[in-house]
């Protein structure tokens, strides 16, 4: 018999992830709303418990749409589906209930990119899997499905195929990359998603099991035979050196499986209810293992909306379920609260409970503004720091909500758009396309951030519909400068991808499509630009009194900044004054002043005009100088857009003006930017020799500390000018 010595090691995250459990009540909900029988299209995870539990309610699994009585509900399992079914479905006139997981919809998406961009799409998988079949379904003529390091090496692509790799989101970590290593190899031009696809809870999972693995003799994983990512656990486990088995039915754990086995090391597949977990507990008591260790590697709170075409029939309380444990952040459809490293209040204020987000990986171990070396933080009082962090805490989780709100407007908007404007022709939803992946890409979203920022700091208001549509706006109008940006700067990636115009001229060319491949590729990306601006005036089109004022000022003014700025590069004039305008127009006005003014003016407090101003202006202009200084002399990989466009592109920027006033060997490198024969990088070096860059240092920390001192007087609540002394902060010194 087992002696006292014998322990349990659970694994900590483990079982039921956010996505099972929306899946699940997905279905619950489902026959609350519409009644019993609900059918549900595959298994609506792979665990054979949930599905008796739902079979039980009413629920009746069937393995096509096709067997779905015609009008009747059909639930997609969190596998997803291929388009194929949708459009089976929709004959048939049933009911359609999405019950996919955001992080496999995400996939999806990706696939839809890629097969267009690209000749091939790779499908790491296993062929047969629901959710290979599903994503494969997007995309069939041009997809390839490996599923082994040695299928990626007998893989044959033709010479000159452009192609693009995704994967299954239940595989394992470890053997993706290594498949990936291999195809990146035979095939140097491989192009991969922004972020990897595996999911957060499958590579929690993962590292949790690594984690005790070392130290058990056994490691049970329980979950079913048909649960790809509970397969996975058991690979894993041995892998890293332990006797591992599948336990799909806690009853039928057998005591000769603990002969000679001191530690078990116990966890359960993403798609496992935790009440399996304590079933297995329980028995593992049963045969003397009662002294229960718990292994923690990952603290997870992240929760799925329901779709929606549930979310309005819940609770409110009901409308979102957070999973037992929790990861990183994800794509839409997906509340988080994780853990930041490193950031700072308003860098975690800005990602708080905002879907597809993730933290942004251009700051890596940003320190709280206050903890910089050699930066002062803010000031605080003494006396009013606990009434401070009760106002804090309730204001950052009211402006986590609205942002989360703000994205989701966005993804409404332009799926509604995308949407209809496919219903007619795909290649008439190109522009809508354009926009939605270059705000699906990422981005800081600080204008959004400082509207609703201006709205809370003002004391809030009744109308927050208006601010979440008019922060959307701004985002919408960032895309709509960002584009032609794009265009203007001549400029090949953004975010890490290829700009619009630049993909769209490659695809012209690949394609052998009439005309001149640029043309078409700028044309695309013009039109598109476009119409982000159409929408975000759609969004804005509420707006009233002063609030209204503010976003025809903010457009116009971002506008005519764009037009100064060829201006000067086309002229190659360095003028600090016009430079300096350029900066305030483009960053200080559009970025940081107005948008607060905004949600001031929608609060009902547009005298706060005149602080936001001098504040936004300071704050702003510190930003471009930083945004300049990051382009001279930054890094690529940090900034997420190629560096020295603004040298190549004859840009005249606060930094390169000044830099020309001080020293004539600067302005002389700029006037011979003229002619073709110039060379860049020279100009980058007698812009280091020219003491420069410690002169823009200085004056960033002057501009801050001049948008510190606006706030001082501002009457604004404590809390919140502390805030916005640590956004000035963050924006300013973003590269630290």
């Amino acid at each position: 018999m087992p002696s006292a010595l014998h322990r349990v090691l659970l694994a900590e995250p483990r079982g039921a992830c956010a996505g099972v459990h929306r899946a699940i009540e997905t279905v619950e909900r489902a026959l609350q709303v519409h009644g019993a029988p609900v059918y549900v299209r595959k298994q609506i995870v792979h665990n054979e418990h949930v599905v008796r539990e739902l079979q039980g309610k009413g629920a009746r699994f069937v393995d096509s749409e096709a067997e779905v009585p015609v009008g009747g509900v059909c639930v997609f399992s969190a596998h997803g589906v291929s388009p194929q079914v949708r459009d089976n479905a929709r004959l048939r006139g049933l009911t359609v209930i999405d019950a996919t997981c955001p992080l496999v919809a995400k996939v999806h998406q990706e696939a839809v990119r890629f097969a267009r961009d690209k000749d091939t799409l790779i499908l790491i998988g296993h062929v047969g899997h629901e959710e290979i079949e599903g994503t494969y379904g997007e995309a069939p003529e041009r997809t390839v499905v490996v599923g082994s390091v040695e299928e990626a090496r007998r893989l044959d692509l033709a010479p000159g195929t452009t192609a693009a790799y995704l994967t299954q989101t239940t595989l394992s970590v470890d053997d993706t990359a290594e498949i990936v290593a291999v195809l990146r190899e035979r095939f140097p031009g491989l192009t991969g998603p922004p972020s990897a696809d595996i999911c957060y809870a499958s590579q929690n999972r993962q590292n949790a099991v690594k984690a005790i693995a070392g130290r058990s003799d056994l490691v049970l994983v329980v979950g079913s035979a048909n649960s790809s990512n509970s397969v996975r656990l058991v690979e894993v486990a041995r892998a890293a050196g332990a006797g591992a088995r599948l336990l799909p039915d806690p009853d039928l754990l057998d005591s000769s499986w603990l002969e000679g086995v001191r530690t078990v090391g116990l966890t359960a597949g993403a798609s496992v209810p935790e009440v399996l977990v304590e079933q297995a507990l329980r028995r593992l008591a049963e045969l003397g293992f009662q002294d229960v260790e718990t292994e923690v590697t990952a603290t997870e709170n992240v929760a799925f909306r329901l779709p929606p075409e549930l979310e309005e029939a819940a609770a409110p309380e009901e409308a979102v379920r957070p999973g037992r444990t929790g990861g990183t952040g994800g794509p839409a459809g997906l509340e988080t609260s994780d853990e930041t490293g490193g950031l700072g209040v308003l860098e975690q204020l800005a990602h708080a409970e905002r879907p597809g987000k993730p933290v942004p990986s251009e700051r890596p171990g940003t320190p709280v503004p206050s903890e910089r070396p050699g930066r002062p933080g803010p000031a605080v009082d003494a006396g009013d720091g606990a009434a401070a962090a009760v106002g804090s805490g309730v204001d950052e989780e009211i402006c986590g909500k609205l942002l989360d709100r703000v994205d989701r407007r966005i993804e409404e908007l332009l799926g509604a758009e995308e949407a209809r404007w496919s219903a007619v022709d795909a290649r008439v939803a190109v522009p809508v396309a354009v926009v939605a992946e270059l705000v699906a890409a990422g981005g800081k979203r600080l204008r959004p951030l400082f509207c609703v920022t201006g709205y809370l700091a003002a004391g809030a208001g009744v109308d927050e519909d208006t601010v979440v549509d008019a922060a959307a706006a701004l985002e919408l109008l960032h895309a709509f400068a960002l584009i032609h940006d794009d265009i203007m700067d001549n400029s090949p990636t953004r975010r890490g991808v290829p700009t619009a115009h630049a993909a769209y001229a490659d695809l012209h060319a690949r394609r052998g499509w009439a005309g001149e491949s640029r043309r078409y590729g700028e044309g695309v990306a013009i039109l598109a630009g476009d119409l982000a601006l159409s929408y975000a005036n759609r969004l804005a089109d509420r707006l009233t009194g002063p609030a209204a004022q503010v976003w025809h000022e903010l457009v116009t003014e971002m506008i005519i900044g764009q037009q100064l700025d060829i201006a000067l590069a086309a002229e190659v004039e360095p003028d600090p004054d016009l430079a300096r305008w350029v900066a305030v127009c483009k960053s200080g006005r559009y970025t940081i002043h107005r948008p607060l003014a905004l949600g001031a003016a929608i609060a009902g407090r547009p005298g706060l005009h005149a602080v936001f101003e001098a504040y936004g202006v300071a704050a702003g202009e510190a930003f471009q100088l930083r945004d300049d200084l990051l382009d001279a002399f930054g890094d690529a990989t940090v900034t997420g857009k190629p560096t020295g466009l603004d040298l190549s592109e004859h840009k005249m920027t606060l930094l390169i003006a000044l830099a020309a006033a001080r020293d004539p060997r600067v302005a002389r490198l700029l006037e011979d930017s003229r002619h073709a024969d110039w060379n860049p990088a020279e100009l980058r070096a007698a812009l280091l020799a020219s003491g420069v860059r410690a002169e823009v240092e200085e004056r960033i920390d002057a501009l801050v500390a001049d948008a510190r001192a606006a706030l001082a007087d501002a009457g604004l609540p404590h809390h919140w000018r502390r805030r916005l002394e640590e956004l000035a902060d963050m924006v300013a010194y973003r590269d630290r």
